[in-house]
């Protein structure tokens, strides 16, 4: 994957994280089948930035793929841990709060990216 390629698809996720938020605050915190469909977007991003991290053979700066990945897996294990305190999951209601972390790191990841894409020369493999 091309430096360029991996930021600007970045930009989206970003992005999809900020409508994820919107929607789930419209919802009054209920996540529904298109919040399953953004969380499949974060995790399959989230290989891909594993995938840059441990081979080393992109030159995006190391920071953004990891600061996704600290991300995804401290929100999965805040998830794990609210999960198992329901006694019906299908009654699980996020806070505010809780959705506004994910539309706030989105913004922080959409505009980290846009910026090292419009940093970064086009020529970089």
């Amino acid at each position: 994957m091309t430096v360029t390629a991996y930021l600007w698809v970045s930009v989206a996720v970003g992005c999809a994280q900020i409508v994820d938020c919107a929607l789930v605050l419209s919802q009054k915190g209920r996540p529904s089948i298109t919040a399953v469909a953004f969380a499949a977007i974060e995790y399959t991003w989230c290989a891909v930035s594993v995938y840059l991290l441990v081979t080393g053979i992109s030159l995006v700066p190391s920071w953004l793929p990891a600061t996704f990945v600290g991300y995804v897996i401290l929100w999965t294990a805040y998830g794990a841990i609210v999960v198992n305190r329901q006694k019906d999951v299908g009654t699980l209601v996020l806070t505010p709060r809780e959705v506004l972390v994910g539309g706030i790191f989105g913004s922080y990841f959409a505009v980290a990216a846009l910026l090292s894409a419009m940093i970064i020369p086009h020529s970089t493999p």
